[in-house]
């Protein structure tokens, strides 16, 4: 009854039960802090700070695109 009104398959639904966080999100989640740990890894003094350090983070080169 629940997903008639909300208009929501109840595959989805079941899904969502199974796995609420989503395998998405925890990717993303496992890519931000990929990030931040190549962002806040200590700079030489003529490394240029942003995204250039961060993309030839060689953790960051190895992985699959999105």
């Amino acid at each position: 009854m629940m997903c008639k009104v909300l208009k929501v398959p109840r595959s989805s639904y079941y899904r969502w039960l199974k796995d609420p966080e989503g395998q998405r999100r925890r990717k993303y989640m496992e890519l931000d802090e990929k990030i931040m740990d190549a962002y806040l890894l200590p700079r030489d003094a003529m490394e240029a700070p942003g995204w250039r350090r961060i993309c030839r983070h060689p953790e960051l080169l190895s992985r699959e695109p999105l």
